[in-house]
């Protein structure tokens, strides 16, 4: 039941930032990288949140991160900058 309980959160989370997106792209132009910006960051949540989930499942990420292992916080570092530079150009490109 845990992982569909993570599923359901990475959707619901999903579903906000969509909202939230949409609410502001109808009601207020001026302010709309707000909500794309918004969008975007809900979707690096879920995805780093998915990869330590199903990708790192044998590895407890946030025990190891307490004992002190360096390696760890590295792994987890490099994902967010490889997840962040996907956005970021994909963000630039559709400009």
């Amino acid at each position: 039941m845990p992982k569909l309980k993570s599923i359901l959160n990475i959707l619901l989370y999903i579903l906000i930032g969509a909202g939230v997106l949409w609410l502001i792209m109808e009601n207020l132009q001026a302010y709309s990288n707000y909500g794309i910006a918004l969008l975007l960051a809900t979707t690096a949540t879920g995805l780093l949140y998915a990869i330590d989930t199903w990708v790192l499942h044998g590895w407890d990420t946030f025990e190891e991160i307490k004992k002190g292992n360096a390696a760890a916080g590295l792994a987890l570092l490099a994902y967010s900058i490889l997840i962040g530079s996907c956005i970021i150009s994909a963000f630039v490109v559709s400009w």
